[in-house]
């Protein structure tokens, strides 16, 4: 190229941003298993979740991907068959889909949809439990890289097999608070 406006100019490029965020949720059981003595409010939770949103040309749709990290609060269940506080952590490898309302670079608020596989690992007796989840979380940034956040996320997971032989599904819908950070990487 040469100077001359033509009108065809593309958008500039959006560099590579960093997501971190930690917050805490409670989810509700949409079925119980009566075998696994499950209540209808499930334990509560904590999440940590890191990633990257890429570069793109556009400033309101972007595209990444992030791994979150969740940890049961609370038991469930029965002695028996139960998990413990502590016990349970969630592996959820993510697609994100940031999308900002506006075109201003420095938002004010943005929603970030999310997409993930879960593996739920239960310490002690090496069980997992695959599941899927899709959510949205509202995030206000009340500083430039800092803010608050919340969401709610629907998620199933296929769990042990009850007396019958028939495999357990757990349909879940979460809601969840935080802080999130989210920091452009500058070339």
């Amino acid at each position: 190229g040469d100077d001359e406006d033509d009108g065809d100019e593309e958008a500039p490029r959006q560099p590579l941003r960093v997501l971190a965020s930690v917050g805490g949720g409670l989810s509700l059981r949409l079925s119980q298993t009566e075998e696994f003595t499950q209540e209808t409010l499930a334990p509560g939770y904590v999440e940590v979740l890191g990633g990257v949103i890429f570069p793109s040309r556009s400033v309101r749709i972007r595209h990444g991907a992030g791994l979150a990290i969740a940890l049961n609060t609370d038991d469930d269940g029965s002695f028996f068959n139960g998990v413990g506080g502590g016990e349970q952590i969630v592996l959820a490898p993510t697609y994100l889909l940031r999308i900002q309302l506006d075109d201003d670079p420095v938002p004010d608020y943005f929603l970030l949809a999310h997409v993930a596989v879960d593996a739920a690992l239960t310490a002690g007796n090496g069980d997992v439990a695959l599941g899927f989840e899709a959510g949205a979380d509202f995030a206000y940034m009340f500083l430039a890289g800092l803010g608050a956040y919340g969401g709610v996320t629907f998620s199933t997971f296929l769990g042990a097999q009850d007396r019958s032989g028939s495999m357990s599904v757990h349909p879940l819908l979460s809601f969840e608070i935080g802080v999130l950070y989210d920091f452009e990487v500058l070339p």
